[in-house]
């Protein structure tokens, strides 16, 4: 009796220690991390002054919430001062966030290290909006 216990105890010591040891899906991976450019130019919304947007820019994990990535720069096309902060798990990124006059709402899927796909709505004060279907590469 004395042994069945001991080896059911061991069983569950070992089942508890392999569980503990499984990654945390739901923190943002450190592929995240680094600069990215879109594929194409965004050209919404237009303004007399800049008609076509620069597409670049730099995400990182939130410092303060391992949960949340902070894209930075100019790859929804705005001005390169605004921060969209997203919230993610594991590969899958999510947002909406109004950025000066705008809305940005969307998602972002971690491809690979190398590559990001974003499906996004970029929606002005007026209830104008364009939905863009975007891959970023890593520069």
């Amino acid at each position: 009796m004395r042994v069945r216990i001991l080896a059911l105890i061991s069983i569950l010591f070992t089942a508890f220690a392999f569980v503990g040891c499984e990654p945390d899906e739901t923190l943002a991976s450190s592929d995240w991390n680094g600069n990215w450019r879109m594929n194409e130019e965004i050209i919404f919304p237009q303004t007399k002054a800049n008609l076509i947007k620069a597409s670049s820019g730099t995400i990182k994990i939130d410092p303060n919430n391992e949960r949340k990535i902070i894209i930075s720069g100019e790859l929804f096309g705005l001005n390169s001062s605004f921060n969209i902060s997203a919230d993610v798990i594991s590969n899958n990124a999510n947002y909406d966030q109004k950025i000066g006059n705008y809305q940005i709402k969307g998602s972002a899927v971690l491809n690979n290290a190398n590559q990001i796909t974003f499906n996004f709505t970029i929606t002005t004060e007026n209830n104008n909006s364009e939905t863009y279907k975007r891959i970023a590469v890593r520069i």
